[in-house]
């Protein structure tokens, strides 16, 4: 399965505000890791740092399409903290608006506010750790697809919870050794739009 992760970007609302390196967003890299491990291809968009635009909302409307299109994933993953809610809302919105592949949530926004789900609308939530989580929700897309989409070609089942909600729980794994750390960034960044 193809998988496109796509981190926030660093001071949404107040573009442009540059990214520190040490600053790296390093649950993706961790998922990313997972997901590789288990056989799945990952990509990553690396929106930060880009000059050009006079705001985060061109950032995201010119590089998100052209990175679905390049990619042509079947999950798109975002996450963050809830200063990035603006930034998750029109990413989700520039999403949708260019494909029906479904969309991922995770992160401290959906961990510590699942009501979250409710108003951004991804088609997942990850709530606590996502590594293994991840792995189990695109093998049970992988396993289901045929079942789930409906005639007009978008996602239009869910999958419960202890909870009620739509999503995967998982925990920490113990070992990562698909070569993804916060060393190694340029492998995150596959691809990143340029």
């Amino acid at each position: 399965m193809k998988v496109l992760l796509i981190p926030p970007i660093h001071g949404y609302r107040n573009f442009p505000q540059l990214l520190s390196f040490s600053d790296f967003p390093s649950g993706f890299a961790y998922v990313a890791a997972s997901l590789e491990q288990a056989g799945h291809q990952v990509f990553g968009l690396q929106l930060n740092n880009k000059v050009g635009y006079s705001s985060g909302i061109e950032v995201i409307k010119d590089r998100v399409p052209k990175a679905i299109s390049k990619v042509k994933p079947d999950l798109i993953g975002l996450g963050g903290i809830c200063t990035d809610y603006h930034f998750l809302r029109d990413a989700i919105m520039v999403i949708r608006e260019c494909c029906k592949v479904p969309i991922v949530l995770g992160g401290r926004i959906i961990t510590q506010d699942s009501e979250i789900f409710e108003i951004l609308k991804p088609d997942y939530g990850i709530v606590g750790e996502g590594e293994e989580a991840i792995v189990n929700l695109c093998n049970f897309i992988q396993a289901h697809t045929p079942e789930f989409v409906s005639p007009d070609g978008k996602f239009s089942y869910s999958v419960s919870t202890v909870d009620g909600s739509r999503g995967f729980k998982g925990t920490v794994l113990d070992s990562l050794k698909a070569g993804w750390d916060i060393n190694s960034i340029k492998n995150l960044w596959y691809w990143s739009g340029e």
